[in-house]
């Protein structure tokens, strides 16, 4: 289900955002997760003997889905405020028009 009240290029804009963010925060959570895993399996051996393969496995999928979320999270928020950004300078231009052909427009283009 898609929205109707954004455009279709910003949805598809946003899903592009949201996958890249994803595979690459989750790729991040995943190398942490490893490196974490071997920095305690070889300088703390008796806590890496002490727990078992499911949290082993807890902890490492915890860190993938994490990074993939936070990096997908903070992309789209980018994306958002870039969105916004461009929205405000077209309107800020064709404010800038209208006041030159001697015209009052309201922020929202209604011509007064």
């Amino acid at each position: 289900m898609k929205p109707a009240h954004h455009a279709p290029e910003k949805v598809e804009g946003a899903v592009d955002v949201i996958l890249q963010g994803t595979a690459i925060g989750g790729t991040k959570g995943l190398f942490a997760g490893l490196a974490l895993g071997t920095y305690i399996r070889y300088f703390q051996p008796k806590v890496w003997q002490r727990t078992t393969i499911q949290f082993r496995s807890f902890v490492l999928i915890s860190l993938f889905c994490g990074g993939a979320v936070f990096s997908a999270d903070k992309r789209l928020v980018d994306y958002e405020q870039k969105l916004r950004y461009e929205d405000i300078v077209q309107k800020s231009k064709l404010l800038d028009e209208a006041a030159e052909r001697g015209e009052f427009i309201d922020f929202d283009g209604v011509k007064k």
